[in-house]
């Protein structure tokens, strides 16, 4: 953790952009303090002693392919997913990049528009399809 990386502060469904602008010396519990500043502090959905989720950005990616985040996504690098086609569900490996609470990027395996199923289907992993009842 860096001063000056870009965070995002979520409050219910509204996302504030801002960066770190100082980080305390000491750790306590392992836990680390750091201040933000918000881009847009004057936000209504602002309180005073409000909790909030706090999402640091470490890293980016420009011009990539992205899904939602769900249980289909393990944490692994190589990874099969079901890719719906023609009514069908395809068992396809994909290669995984970036992700946080929200999205994962996909490096290779699908296309842009492709609709990926992010439900757990690992019981059925052992299968090349999954036929699909309307």
């Amino acid at each position: 953790m860096q001063i000056g990386l870009p965070v995002i502060v979520r409050i219910n469904e509204t996302d504030l952009r801002g960066m770190i602008t100082q980080i305390k010396p000491s750790v306590e519990n392992d836990v680390v303090q750091f201040s933000v500043q918000l881009d847009d502090a004057q936000n209504a959905a602002l309180r005073p002693n409000m909790k909030v989720e706090i999402f640091v950005v470490t890293s980016r990616a420009k011009q990539s392919v992205r899904v939602a985040n769900g249980p289909a996504f393990n944490g692994k690098k190589r990874q099969n997913i079901f890719v719906l086609e023609n009514g069908l569900a395809r068992r396809r490996e994909i290669e995984v990049g970036l992700s946080n609470f929200d999205y994962v990027e996909i490096k290779n395996g699908i296309r842009p528009g492709e609709k990926v199923i992010v439900t757990d289907l690992s019981r059925f992993e052992h299968l090349r399809e999954i036929t699909l009842k309307p």
